[in-house]
């Protein structure tokens, strides 16, 4: 997983252009193909945590959340290679190390992932939104982050990383992808950062690994490595 490190105060070096394209291509699949067919909902288990495939053990609409979104992308998956339509996941894309198989990382949470960036030095305190780069993953933070606080203090539930209480992924040009709240029109959707940048607080910068068996990539002890991913 890595050394832990103290939040910094700026951000990581930029991600390759390709894992950033290609990122933002597979996040939108999720409400491009996915449309109507999701909705956000935590009660019911994704493609990320479901132990059987989400299509045939759900109705429809099938769940998500912001932080199954997320996920899913860092996973290196897109909505036609998830359970929502196979019955195994398939990374198809460039990929975020997690250091444990999908199902099992810490990322399934909003505050689990921010704390998954914490601990391998990717995390930032955003005090200036133009330190944003497309691809960057968003945390936001509020008091009593969904009603936690009594539970914490009866000792029944452990503290929200950092406040933290929603995630998104960030488009550029002050637009972000995210899943939140069953009105919304469609299960994943496009909104503009500045109706949540009140309780922005901190940003990640991914680390990506290319997919397998090509020319941006090199077998490692037996494991797939990025020649580089800063270019």
């Amino acid at each position: 997983m890595g050394r832990a490190h103290r939040p910094a105060h700026q951000p990581a070096p930029a991600a390759h252009t390709a894992a950033v394209t290609d990122m933002v291509h597979r996040a939108r699949t999720f409400m491009d193909e996915g449309g109507t067919s999701l909705v956000w909902d935590a009660t019911r288990r994704g493609p990320g945590l479901s132990p059987t495939p989400v299509h045939s053990t759900t109705t429809t609409p099938m769940p998500i959340t912001c932080s199954h979104l997320v996920g899913m992308v860092l996973a290196g998956w897109e909505y036609q290679s998830t359970t929502y339509v196979q019955d195994v996941n398939k990374r198809t894309g460039w990929y975020s190390p997690l250091g444990l198989e999908p199902h099992r990382a810490p990322i399934w949470q909003a505050h689990r992932c921010a704390h998954h960036f914490w601990r391998r030095g990717r995390l930032w305190l955003v005090e200036d939104t133009t330190t944003l780069r497309t691809g960057d993953v968003l945390f936001f933070s509020q008091h009593d982050p969904e009603s936690t606080w009594e539970r914490v203090r009866a000792r029944s539930l452990r503290p929200y990383f950092g406040n933290v209480y929603h995630t998104a992924i960030y488009l550029g040009g002050g637009r972000i992808l995210q899943s939140t709240g069953p009105s919304s029109p469609t299960g994943v959707w496009e909104a503009d950062l500045s109706t949540l940048e009140s309780t922005l607080t901190w940003a990640a910068r991914p680390e990506w690994v290319p997919p397998e068996h090509t020319s941006l990539s090199v077998l490692v002890d037996g494991l797939e490595s990025p020649v580089d991913t800063t270019l």
